[in-house]
């Protein structure tokens, strides 16, 4: 029998293993998502610990409506104690010690569980503390919760998970005590209820389940049951408040406000209802994960899942429809005969309803697992434990093993995390024909290797597995580019052969269908998958991606940047900037972004004129973005324009530094500005230094 004084033993050596568990990943790479939300925000760089800087920090996020200001203040902090982004270690342990806290949560969280009317007497009390500290290790320890420690910005997802569970603790411990201490009940439901879903808010858009989570416990565990009528009725205005009202109201929103979700579709290569679709299997996916964590499964890309374009397109997609329209039928049907299987099932659905239902996100992803994860190893834990009744010593073996192979997987994970190398390659080593993986391993081959013909190689596979996503085209135009001028500079020319004439080249470990053509302009290389007209097209038709814009902007730098190896480009590019503008699918941040893009790219030609009409239209669609407003004035300027010049320079200095810009960097940009304006006013002649080269 387990005590209490030994259960806080058996849950001090959990923590002790997950953080052992962990420790090889501590020292990893910010990767991803992390530099566009911590390491490229100026704001989260601060040097002091004054009220403006924290306050700067804490609200410069823009991946959520709500900001998610408690993560961004913690990074900012991080960034703080650490003396800058160089060290990884305390942004990385900061994500362990939440998870740890997370694991005392699941513990303590657990116990309340156990304490419910509908478990409290199925099994001898003294083995709930064993159930608790079998489904804490199992949570703690489960692979899938590699991302949420290892991954520096889903830190926003499990301290969110931090604040849902406190919320829950107190709700439970507030509605086992309601028979007997009335009023006082419901204030701590409402407090943890309230309280856990604003703190959580704070961190991440997905602590709105908290009142679905109490909701669902209400139902498994105590089926609206009080000691009176006036009480239940009290029961169900809470209900009613906290949950039907607000999902209704957000229901009524949607309804009044269909861009609400339609717009998560601009950037997307589905449609709503292919996700929805597709969201049928995934989930029936993350629930193999959970319940069979075999190592080639996980990943830190998903998108190699096939889309479900219709219920039969796959077939599976019918089957995993059918399958979860019964399992929760099953749920909903159980909770007083099965209260757990109930509990399993509601919660791990309930918190897949924001991610894996309408909003256009990504198809799968691991960490909104963190919590929907727990319902199931929950009942698990408890299975395992009722069953040791009857097989005490097969099942103590088993539970043994089990933690043992989470813990080496996880392990084996955390050492991938290591160095973004390693990262990279077990990316795509278990999903291939991810594309995202392909991506992110080709620019990491080029970023840490320098290795362009491995960069060329994982673009490909990336292309034959998304042919639709323009990204990869223009990466392949921009590798060959790069590729073509190197060899250009080291190949001895043969003199029989004619200009556009095919080249006899080969080079080990890439594609023979990459062909070389030696042009007038140069070595050209060129693959049969893709060309400049297919991109045309593709940027015409299809949704602009994040890929695509990151793609777009390296093409600018490819042409521009010495040694300019996608000099040849030049006109093309501006042709493929002026057809993505006018995507009516490009989104009105992309827009702006592509057509700055095109101003750069034609004042470095010497059109600075047009580059004006380009910059015009960039502030147009973003006229709170100071850097387009700063790069018009110096076309003005250059353009001789300078009482508009003038104007527009006032204009900015006027305001106070913008929240997307530094002081310092602010300030600067006026000083550049004012100083090209004075040189210009005092020349003699006020349009021939126009025409100077």
């Amino acid at each position: 029998m387990i005590t209490p004084r030994l259960g806080l033993v058996l849950l001090g050596l959990v923590l002790i293993g997950a953080t052992l568990i962990y420790a090889p990943g501590l020292n990893g790479p910010f990767v991803l998502d992390d530099e566009e939300n911590i390491t490229a925000v100026p704001e989260i760089a601060i040097h002091c610990l004054d009220y403006v800087s924290l306050r700067d920090a804490a609200l410069s996020n823009d991946s959520g409506p709500l900001k998610r200001p408690l993560p961004t203040l913690s990074f900012a902090l991080n960034h703080y104690l650490a003396g800058g982004f160089e060290s990884t270690f305390g942004f990385k342990l900061t994500n362990l010690l939440i998870h740890l806290a997370n694991t005392v949560l699941i513990f303590l969280f657990c116990r309340a569980l156990l304490a419910t009317p509908a478990l409290l007497n199925r099994m001898p009390a003294e083995r709930h503390i064993t159930v608790a500290i079998l489904a804490t290790a199992l949570w703690a320890f489960h692979p899938i919760q590699v991302t949420n420690v290892l991954y520096i910005v889903q830190r926003m997802n499990s301290l969110s998970a931090l604040f849902v569970l406190s919320g829950l603790i107190l709700f439970v411990h507030g509605r086992t005590q309601l028979n007997t201490v009335g009023a006082r009940g419901f204030t701590l439901m409402a407090g943890g209820t309230i309280g856990g879903t604003a703190l959580g808010l704070a961190s991440k858009e997905n602590a709105v389940l908290l009142p679905l989570f109490a909701l669902v416990i209400e139902y498994s565990f105590f089926h609206f049951r009080t000691h009176d009528e006036r009480t239940r009725r009290l029961l169900l205005i809470f209900y009613m408040l906290v949950v039907v009202l607000p999902a209704v109201s957000l229901a009524i929103y949607l309804v009044l406000n269909p861009d609400f979700i339609l717009n998560s579709y601009v950037t997307r290569h589905f449609s709503l209802l292919e996700r929805v679709l597709t969201e049928t299997r995934v989930l029936w996916y993350y629930a193999g994960l959970i319940l069979f964590p075999i190592s080639k499964d996980f990943g830190l890309f998903h998108d190699d899942m096939v889309l479900s374009t219709g219920l039969f397109t796959p077939h599976s997609t019918l089957f995993a429809t059918v399958g979860l329209l019964a399992i929760l039928g099953l749920g909903l049907s159980q909770a007083k005969r099965h209260p757990l299987i109930s509990f399993a099932i509601l919660w791990f659905l309930a918190g897949h309803v924001i991610e894996s239902s309408v909003l256009g996100l990504e198809l799968a992803y691991e960490h909104r697992n963190y919590l929907p994860s727990y319902g199931i190893l929950f009942a698990a834990a408890y299975g395992l434990i009722f069953s040791i009744q009857v097989r005490r010593t097969t099942v103590s073996l088993a539970v043994i093993a089990v933690l043992l192979t989470l813990g080496f997987i996880t392990w084996a994970r955390a050492g991938t995390w290591g160095n973004i190398q390693s990262l990279a390659e077990h990316a795509v080593s278990n999903h291939p024909n991810s594309p995202r993986a392909n991506d992110f391993a080709a620019r990491t081959s080029l970023g840490v290797k320098n290795d362009l013909i491995a960069g060329i190689r994982f673009t490909l596979n990336g292309l034959r597995n998304a042919p639709m996503e323009v990204g990869f085209h223009i990466d392949l135009q921009i590798l060959l580019g790069t590729l073509g001028n190197e060899i250009e500079h080291k190949l001895q020319r043969q003199a029989t052969q004619s200009v556009g004439q095919p080249l006899d080249i080969r080079i080990a470990g890439l594609d023979e269908d990459i062909q070389a053509v030696e042009t007038k302009d140069g070595l050209r290389l060129s693959h049969h998958n893709s060309s400049p007209e297919r991109i045309s097209e593709l940027l015409g038709t299809q949704a602009i991606t994040v890929h695509g814009i990151f793609s777009l902007e390296n093409l600018r730098h490819c042409i521009l940047d010495p040694p300019k190896p996608c000099k040849a480009l030049h006109n093309v590019a501006l042709s493929w900037f002026a057809i993505a503008a006018k995507n009516s699918r490009t989104s009105q941040d992309y827009r702006a972004i592509i057509v700055n893009n095109a101003a750069v790219l034609q004042a470095e030609a010497g059109d600075v004129s047009r580059a004006l009409e380009y910059i015009n239209q960039a502030v147009a669609l973003l006229p709170d973005h100071v850097s387009y407003r700063v790069t018009r004035a110096e076309y003005l300027i250059k353009l001789g324009r300078l009482d508009e010049a003038r104007h527009a320079i006032d204009l900015i200095a006027a305001e106070a530094a913008p929240t997307d810009t530094p002081v310092s960097v602010h300030e600067s940009n006026i000083r550049k500005l004012r100083e090209m304006y004075n040189n210009a006013a005092e020349e003699k002649h006020g349009s021939l230094w126009l025409h100077r080269k």
